[in-house]
């Protein structure tokens, strides 16, 4: 499969550019089917990069049609075909940007701060795009069907790279630089603490494990909102289910401590929100799914993301984010603006 997809591959640009080009026509006559664009190729933000603004700046797929739909939603607010919504809680995630920007007043090196910027600007435009088109229950379900179906699809690509003996490469530097972009499966040699503790992470199209492991965290809500809203006799509810099932089993082949952590947390929120309802079959069916687990989880998925000296502050990667907390918080201090 893997290989059938990398012998097309030099197809993907030129196929992509002519469908990219044809979907800005059906979005410039209608804005609302821009944002189901934005919605479903969110997912690609990776691997459906297009080309490079800069060495950590990239043009991908769901930026651009971002930009188109912002200028359909313009084009078409000024022939009033659309009107301006104003809602109150509209305006927090600019404001959030604008405090950002403050963020870099007096900073020695301002590129990669401005590059953050940027990114989070097309997040805070989408966020408003969202509010000026999605204007009904359908289209909003619809949006997030899409979102969370394409990242299912990603997610399931995850799991088929770690069969694949082609999909694996060496630990590298940075993965945010051009020339460190790789996907597939990355193999990680313990050092320190985790010496002897190697393991293969997932990446699938994301830029790194750590990222395709938050990713699937923060869907399992979205999936199970979907299941939620299907009647139980519709045979469609058992879809979200399968892929809440792909969203976790893709956590585990990240081998990501923060990201399985932040799956268990995601079902404990469920839990209390009231979206997964606990009943005595479904306690019984959790306990057997977790004996399972813990007999069949291999022993560098123990030690990586179980064990105790995985979360001592003596291993690498953890001193270091101490260390890039620490450093953070006295610059703060140093520059509260």
């Amino acid at each position: 499969m893997i290989g059938a997809i990398e012998s097309f591959k030099d197809l993907f640009l030129p196929l992509g550019i002519c469908g990219g080009l044809g979907a800005s026509l059906f979005v410039l006559r209608d804005p609302r089917v821009g944002v189901l664009l934005v919605a479903a190729s969110i997912p690609l933000e990776a691997a459906g990069r297009v080309g490079y603004l800069t060495e950590h700046l990239a043009m991908t797929v769901s930026k651009f049609f971002t930009v188109v739909t912002l200028v359909a939603w313009c084009i078409h607010v000024a022939m009033r075909r659309l009107r301006f919504r104003s809602l109150p809680w509209m305006y927090v995630l600019p404001c959030f940007w604008v405090v950002a920007c403050l963020s870099l007043i007096g900073a020695s090196e301002i590129k990669h701060g401005v590059e953050a910027l940027f990114r989070l600007a097309t997040t805070v435009v989408f966020f408003f795009l969202v509010v000026q088109l999605v204007d009904s229950i359908k289209l909003l379900k619809l949006c997030l069907t899409l979102f969370v179906l394409v990242s299912g699809a990603f997610a399931s690509y995850a799991l088929v790279q770690r069969l694949s003996t082609g999909s694996s490469f060496d630990l590298r530097l940075g993965w945010e630089e051009k020339q460190a972009r790789r996907f597939g499966v990355e193999k990680t040699i313990g050092v320190g603490v985790m010496h002897g503790v190697d393991v293969e992470r997932s990446s699938g199209v994301s830029s790194h494990s750590i990222v395709l492991s938050l990713n699937v965290a923060l869907l399992l809500a979205p999936a199970m909102v979907l299941w939620s809203s299907v009647q139980r006799s519709d045979v469609r509810r058992f879809l979200p289910l399968i892929l809440a099932a792909i969203f976790i089993a893709t956590s585990i082949a990240t081998y990501a401590r923060t990201g399985v952590f932040l799956m268990a947390f995601s079902v404990a929120l469920m839990i209390l929100w009231g979206l997964i309802r606990l009943t005595p079959a479904r306690i019984v069916a959790f306990a057997a799914v977790l004996i399972v687990f813990s007999a069949t989880v291999p022993e560098s998925f123990r030690e990586r993301v179980l064990s105790g000296k995985a979360f001592s502050t003596k291993e690498v990667s953890i001193a270091t984010r101490l260390e890039v907390v620490d450093a953070a918080f006295r610059q703060f201090l140093a520059f509260p603006i």
